[in-house]
């Protein structure tokens, strides 16, 4: 569980955070901010272990929820009107910071089954990987508190 007064982000980490929200791998980040590939990792591990979110996906979305990344303008992409339950499943084990295993466990599939489907968000949501489909859940309101409500036929499926 993430800490209640945690101490405040810095400028540089926001830096990071708003490169990882935009899809950009370590190696670009770093040379974005004139650092090292090495330091920049440095810097993620520790905002994951002061913040205890698990892994990067997980770090975007408290820093979403932070309010951290609310002024980052919202990427172009088709809206997504309806997202399949286990798309939608998948997205919020990814904002959880939760392993393949655990969400497998939550579906009822194969860690293999998993990363098909993480495959298949990735291309619904147009997504590099896990953070950057976060992001985009964030700003496609499919996370959050502006998360879409669902349909009828949602809610009995789920």
């Amino acid at each position: 569980m993430p800490p209640t007064h945690p101490r405040p982000i810095t400028r540089r980490e926001l830096w990071i955070l708003t490169g990882i929200a935009r899809g950009a791998e370590d190696p670009q980040i770093a040379e974005r901010l004139g650092m090292s590939g090495d330091c920049t990792k440095m810097r993620v591990n520790r905002m994951i272990h002061r913040y205890g979110t698990g892994n990067r996906a997980g770090l975007i979305d408290y820093a979403y929820r932070q309010g951290w990344l609310a002024g980052l303008a919202r990427e172009q992409r088709v809206p997504i009107l309806l997202l399949p339950r286990p798309l939608r499943v998948i997205l919020a084990g990814a904002a959880a910071g939760l392993p393949n295993a655990e969400i497998a466990d939550r579906l009822g599939l194969s860690v293999r089954g998993v990363r098909r489907q993480f495959e298949c968000l990735f291309d619904v949501l147009d997504a590099r990987h896990r953070s950057h489909a976060v992001a985009l859940g964030w700003q496609l309101g499919l996370l959050g508190a502006g998360r879409r409500a669902e349909g009828p036929a949602e809610r009995s499926a789920a």
